[in-house]
């Protein structure tokens, strides 16, 4: 599913304003494995600049926040390894083995990036 969703990794840093990203994301929720909603364009206003994203809804309920997505895109580009302690390739809706990180409950402003 390719969706386009703001990125506020560098909210207060040189940046101040969202960037739009467009990434690929499973077809299915992160949490439960059901399918996700149909996306659908969303205009929104932000510090007197405007903005178009996706945005959906999932049937099962579960939300999916914009810093999760990134976070998700950023597993399916790296091989699917935990963003927290860059352990094994995860299996959907299991949590790491190494840390206990469960994907879809992780928020953090910012994408998370493997670190040494």
């Amino acid at each position: 599913m390719l969706v386009d969703v703001p990125d506020r990794s560098n909210w207060g840093g040189n940046g101040h304003v969202p960037v739009i990203r467009r990434v690929e994301i499973r077809d299915t929720c992160i949490r439960c494995g059901g399918l996700r909603g149909r996306k659908q364009v969303h205009h929104f206003a932000e510090d007197g600049a405007y903005y178009v994203v996706d945005r959906w809804d999932n049937p099962c309920g579960h939300v999916d926040k914009y810093e999760d997505v990134l976070v998700e895109a950023r597993m399916l580009l790296e091989g699917e390894s935990c963003p927290v302690c860059g352990g094994d390739p995860m299996n959907q809706g299991d949590p790491c083995p190494h840390c206990e990180y469960l994907p879809g409950t992780f928020i953090r402003t910012g994408l998370v990036a493997k670190e040494a």
